[in-house]
C-alpha cells in the first residue's frame, strides 16, 4: 500500500488563489494523501471557497482535516507547528494556499523518499509565478532554483546553507520521524524555515530532486518579495531572523566560515535594502559591513546617489 502522505495547507486570504490550490491537490496522481487545512482567520471568502470544494477533497482523499481559527494568530511558525501536530503520514509536505502544485508533486516525491531510504528530506525545483497566473496558464515560467543544487554531505550543505539559505521550502517533503527527533519549529524566529533547515541539515541528509514540481506564488503580499508592498517592513523582519538563525548555529562553524557567513549576511542585505530603495537599512547594513570587514569594497556613494535620485524621479 501507498505510504501515507500528510499534507499542511496554511491559508490567510487567499481567496483569489485557493481554488487553483486546491484544484491542483485534487488532480494529483496519488491518493493516499491526508488533507489538513489551517485557515488563520481570513477576512475575505477563503473559507467559503474551501467549503465549496469540500465534498471533491473527501471523495479524492481519505482524510481531510479543516481547522478555521476565529482570531488571527499571525504567527506562521506556530500555525505550522499546529499543522505539523495533527500530521499522523509517514510523510509530512507544508504548503501555501496561494502556491500550485504540478499533478505529479506528490508522487515523485514519495517515490524518491523511497529510492533513498537514507534522505531525510527531499526537495525539488518549481516555477516563479505572479498575481495573475492562473492553472493551465502555459507562459513561460522563471525557475525558482535557477541553479542545480550539489547533493553533498552534512557538513557541507550546512556549512552552505550559513551563507545562503537556497532551499525552498513549497517544494520539499519530509519524513515524519524528522520532527520527532528533532522537534518543531521555533517559534520566536520570524521566518521559520531557514532556522529549521540549519537544525537539521548538521545529521540529516537532503536530496535535491531535478524536477519542476510546484508553482511559487510571488505576489505582492509574499513574504519573499521584497520589492513590493510593505518591502522595508520584509526587509526587517528578514534581517531579523536571519541575524537570529545565524547566531544560533554560528558556533558549529569553524572561524573562517563565521567571517563569511557575516559577510554574505551583510552584503545580501546591503544590496536588498538599495533594491528596494530602503535608506535605514542600507546605510545600517552597509556601515556594519565596513566595520566588520574594512578591506571590503563597498560601492557605497554611487549606489546612495542612484537611491536619492530614483526616489527623486519616483522609478521606485
Amino acid at each position: 500500500m501507498e505510504p501515507l502522505v500528510s499534507i499542511g495547507l496554511l491559508t490567510y486570504n487567499h481567496e483569489v488563489y485557493i481554488e487553483d490550490c486546491l484544484t491542483g491537490f485534487l488532480q494529483q496522481d496519488y491518493t493516499n494523501i491526508e488533507l489538513i487545512i489551517l485557515d488563520d482567520a481570513s477576512t475575505d471568502r477563503t473559507r467559503e471557497r474551501i467549503d465549496a470544494l469540500y465534498d471533491k477533497l473527501r471523495e479524492k482523499f481519505p482524510k481531510v482535516v479543516l481547522i478555521y481559527h476565529e482570531k488571527n494568530c499571525g504567527n506562521i511558525p506556530h500555525n505550522v507547528n499546529e499543522l505539523v501536530r495533527h500530521a499522523t503520514g509517514e510523510y509530512y509536505r507544508h504548503f501555501a494556499g496561494d502556491d500550485i502544485m504540478c499533478p505529479n508533486c506528490i508522487s515523485n516525491l514519495v517515490k524518491c523518499l523511497q529510492m533513498h531510504p537514507d534522505v531525510s528530506v527531499v526537495y525539488s525545483n518549481g516555477y516563479v509565478i505572479n498575481d495573475s497566473f492562473k492553472l493551465g496558464d502555459t507562459a513561460v515560467r522563471q525557475k525558482l532554483l535557477p541553479r542545480k543544487p550539489v547533493n553533498d554531505t552534512c557538513e557541507n550543505t550546512f556549512r552552505k546553507l550559513m551563507l545562503e539559505n537556497w532551499l525552498p521550502s513549497p517544494c520539499a517533503m519530509f519524513r515524519r520521524r524528522v520532527f520527532d527527533k528533532h522537534g518543531l519549529y521555533d517559534e520566536s524566529i520570524p521566518y521559520e524555515d531557514y532556522e529549521y533547515w540549519l537544525r537539521i541539515s548538521r545529521t540529516e541528509k537532503l536530496y535535491y530532486l531535478d524536477q519542476e514540481l510546484v508553482y511559487y506564488r510571488r505576489s505582492e503580499a509574499s513574504l519573499s518579495n521584497y520589492s513590493g508592498k510593505n518591502a522595508k517592513k520584509k526587509i526587517k523582519t528578514s534581517m531579523l531572523s536571519d541575524r537570529m538563525t545565524i547566531q544560533k548555529y554560528m558556533r558549529y562553524l569553524p572561524a573562517e566560515d563565521r567571517k563569511k557567513t557575516v559577510a554574505a549576511y551583510y552584503d545580501k542585505y546591503y544590496r536588498m535594502s538599495y533594491s528596494a530603495n530602503f535608506y535605514r537599512g542600507f546605510l545600517a547594513a552597509a556601515y556594519k559591513y565596513k566595520k566588520f570587514d574594512f578591506e571590503v569594497y563597498l560601492d557605497f556613494r554611487s549606489m546612495l546617489s542612484n537611491m536619492i535620485l530614483n526616489s527623486i524621479n519616483g522609478t521606485r
